[in-house]
């Protein structure tokens, strides 16, 4: 493992005192490369993990995005497709995730309608009172 004065780690294989094959480099920040190393330069496949959350996966050209890649952000949002110079370029699709609906807010309880039982009369308030009929006699 080399260490730089910057804080920055690698961890990998070296060629002529220089990042050459397999190897991590870890940022100061917190992104991450882990992939192909060529005279100390991502080149070929490698996957970078970003701080926030998001991770590219795909070709690497001259330390540059450069081919096909997939970019996943936080949201679960993508695009898949062809990069030029870190920059996508070309073909791709963006797919932007569906967001799940917030839960129902409950409603307030001075809003809800009473329970069917709450429209009648309690027993104790019923009449009991019942209707007779009279009749004249003459």
């Amino acid at each position: 493992m080399l260490q730089y004065i910057n804080g920055e780690r690698y961890e990998g294989y070296w060629k002529d005192d220089k990042a050459h094959g397999k190897g991590t480099l870890t940022y100061i920040h917190g992104d991450k490369y882990v992939g192909d190393w060529v005279a100390a330069k991502k080149q070929g496949q490698g996957e970078l993990y970003y701080a926030n959350g998001d991770m590219f996966r795909g070709e690497w050209m001259g330390d540059r995005a450069s081919g096909y890649g997939v970019l996943m952000y936080a949201n679960n949002n993508r695009y898949e497709g062809s990069w030029v110079d870190d920059r996508r370029h070309g073909h791709g699709v963006f797919v932007v995730r569906a967001r799940a609906r917030p839960p129902a807010r409950p409603t307030p309880p001075a809003a809800r309608a009473p329970p069917a039982a709450a429209h009648r009369d309690p027993p104790a308030a019923r009449s009991t009172r019942t209707a007779r009929s009279t009749t004249a006699s003459g």
